[in-house]
């Protein structure tokens, strides 16, 4: 087990286990038990495994405790007086924000925003808030380590990212990599909270290990794992547009400011992608700015989204606050300023697809807006314990890393073949419960003409198939999923050409019987003509976006002031769908994820630590909040993805905030610009405009 700290700050001047406890039966770890580097790598690496001096936030690890015996165990961490200065603490980010400067900062620019503010007709300001929510997976965080007499570590676990995991522990104990095995297990879902956590405690189990020569396992409960793990930077948004005479878009100005916790860990990519996700409307005078300022709070990560639906909460709110402060309609003023094809985005990408106004037109038709809006006038006029409105919002998703993200990785997958024809895919994509060890087969057995029973998914394992990068970014059949339709290409053109399976196994058998090789690997080229400047942000920032617009009707109940989703109606281009089913899942979740991130949950830390570590008190949401949901699809394929795929696992969650928070101004008259909407806000609101 670890012992984290008491307190939310302060300084660690050692421990001392009583002498109550037969300590040679006991496993205890500090941080100079580390044989390689106190950090945990991430794109910043700058949080260490185990405090040293400083502590940053409440349940920061200190020691590591190790026993066969669980009930022996919470017991002799009682036996261990830890010396502790408590120091002072910042709790929010407004807090952070009057009282520090940013950490980091980050600001890129088009054309000349402050000149064109000067000559605008209009000006419009605002702020925006989000909070900070878990991503309540299915099993909390788990890991089993084991050491070997030849210094070599093997680690199984709940993980989405196990390269990531693999550099982590070489860094910890200086280690080359084929010494680090690590081989994800089963995994109930991540949502990101999966993605550079377990690295952390992967090097305590490792270490543990190492120092006990036996297999060690460390298993959150799940108090522990809310109160100690990622979640969503909170953010805080200011956006300002300025209108010509005509009502088109003429400046942007746009400052987000992220509440990292108290390490930066993956803050300055979760901001790269925020910042580049600003807005869907097109404007030659654009300046943007992002903020990362440290907090008290256990180190913020990765989320569903990774920023994007902290800038589309505020843009999509604040074109909605215009539209009703100058009585526009939503839809004519998005079909006048939205991207188009060929339209130039901030950081100089030149769109080359691009379906928002055929996305807002499948809107406007399906929903038969027009009549939908009169219907509900006639409603709100006959009842007034009931209030019904309609919500759009229009958004979209960079799919893979951002910037020179995928260069950087350089991303291999591959296929191998054996004597029977069967095709093993040598990849690691994890599968977390969104469906890779479906699709990739699917794409696999396409290109190759073979049925799925042959085709298999080689064990996710670091020293067994290549790095082909992380499972996060939308990126998993776009990028991984193109990598391995060209090795299948190219076992096609090795094999020649076959008109069923037994010619295929036969082409093979002769292929492999005269000792070439059975594996096809294939790395990750950037498209032609695609270029990024990482100091300027200039340039291609993803070679490829999906698109969507959400339209959301709901309910406002005037007694209790709660909020009742009744349906959305979501239009988007995703490229080719592979497997129309796993699109749907992945949709059809991530709306009812974003309801829970509107309308319920909050993870609320004060100096005592989190208030609301348990299912029974972080209000998540269920089956019973599911709304009617209505998907369509625009046939737009990439010419950078399988057969014209594009990603989506992430797409659903960035528009459903805003879309709801219009709704309700629509249903009600007040305009929430703080997530999660609560009845208090609504009722608050109706007070204030009364």
């Amino acid at each position: 087990m670890q012992i984290g700290s008491p307190v939310t700050s302060g300084k660690f001047n050692g421990y001392k286990p009583k002498s109550e406890v037969d300590w040679s039966c006991f496993t205890l770890c500090d941080y100079r038990d580390i044989p390689g580097k106190n950090i945990v790598t991430s794109a910043i690496s700058d949080m260490p495994a185990l405090v040293e001096r400083e502590i940053c936030y409440p349940g920061q690890p200190l020691l590591l405790v190790a026993h066969a015996n669980r009930e022996r165990l919470q017991e002799a961490a009682l036996n261990i007086v830890l010396d502790i200065t408590p120091g002072s603490s910042v709790l929010s980010l407004d807090q952070a924000i009057i009282n520090s400067k940013p950490v980091f900062t980050k600001t890129y620019s088009r054309g000349n925003a402050d000149d064109a503010f000067t000559h605008s007709a209009m000006v419009f300001q605002d702020e925006y808030f989000t909070q900070a929510v878990d991503q309540a997976y299915l099993e909390p965080q788990i890991i089993i380590a084991s050491s070997n007499p030849d210094k070599s570590i093997s680690i199984r676990g709940s993980m989405q990212c196990p390269f990531y995991v693999q550099k982590a522990i070489c860094t910890a104990f200086d280690l080359p990599p084929e010494k680090v095995e690590v081989i994800q297990i089963t995994t109930g879902g991540a949502f990101g909270g999966k993605e550079e956590y377990p690295s952390l405690i992967a090097i305590h189990a490792a270490l543990l290990s190492w120092k006990s020569g036996k297999t060690v396992k460390i298993r959150y409960d799940r108090q522990t794992d809310m109160s100690v793990t990622t979640k969503r930077h909170p953010s805080r948004v200011m956006v300002k547009i300025g209108l010509d005479c005509n009502k088109k878009i003429q400046s942007v100005q746009a400052e987000m400011s992220l509440d990292a916790g108290a390490y930066l860990t993956l803050s300055p990519v979760v901001l790269a992608r925020g910042i580049l996700h600003l807005g869907a409307y097109s404007c030659d005078n654009v300046k943007i700015t992002g903020n990362i300022y440290l907090t008290n709070h256990p180190p913020r990560g990765a989320f569903r989204g990774f920023g994007a639906p902290q800038a589309f909460f505020a843009v999509e709110n604040h074109i909605d606050n215009i539209c009703s402060k100058l009585h526009i309609d939503p839809f004519e003023f998005r079909q006048k300023n939205c991207f188009q094809i060929n339209s130039i985005m901030p950081t100089g990408q030149k769109l080359e697809s691009c379906c928002l106004t055929e996305i807002l037109e499948k809107i406007l038709v399906k929903s038969d807006y027009l009549s939908a809006k009169k219907k509900n006038e006639r409603f709100n006029k006959q009842n007034s314990l009931q209030k019904r409105g309609l919500g759009l919002s229009l958004f979209y998703h960079g799919c893979g890393f951002t910037g020179s993200g995928e260069n950087d990785l350089k991303s291999v997958a591959g296929l191998r073949l054996d004597h029977q024809g069967n095709v093993y895919i040598l990849s690691a994509a994890a599968e977390i419960g969104q469906g890779a060890h479906t699709v990739l087969p699917q794409i696999v057995s396409s290109e190759l003409n073979l049925t799925l029973d042959k085709i298999f998914f080689a064990e996710v394992n670091t020293l067994q198939v290549p790095d082909s990068g992380p499972t996060v970014a939308s990126r998993t059949t776009m990028i991984v999923g193109e990598l391995l339709r060209k090795a299948a290409e190219q076992i096609k053109k090795t094999l020649g050409e076959y008109s069923n399976f037994q010619e295929f196994k036969l082409k093979v058998q002769k292929h492999l019987h005269s000792n070439q090789s059975g594996v096809f690997y294939q790395q990750y080229q950037s498209p032609l003509g695609h270029s990024w400047d990482d100091s300027s942000y200039q340039g291609n920032a993803y070679s490829d976006y999906s698109w969507a617009g959400y339209l959301v009707w709901l309910t406002v109940d005037l007694i209790g002031y709660t909020v009742q989703v009744e349906k959305v109606l979501m239009v988007c281009d995703i490229g080719k769908l592979i497997s129309k089913p796993l699109v749907e899942g992945q949709l059809v979740g991530g709306i009812l994820q974003a309801i829970g991130f509107s309308l319920m949950e909050n993870s609320v830390m004060n100096s005592q630590g989190f208030q609301n570590n348990s299912f029974s008190d972080y209000l998540i949401p269920t089956i019973k909040d599911l709304p009617e949901i209505e998907l369509d699809f625009i046939d737009n394929p990439s010419p950078y993805g399988p057969f014209g795929a594009k990603g989506v696992g992430e797409l659903p969650l960035n528009g459903l905030p805003p879309a709801i928070a219009n709704a309700v101004a629509d249903a009600v008259g007040v305009r929430i610009k703080s997530l999660p909407i609560t009845p208090e806000k609504i009722l608050s609101g109706m007070e204030n405009e009364n």
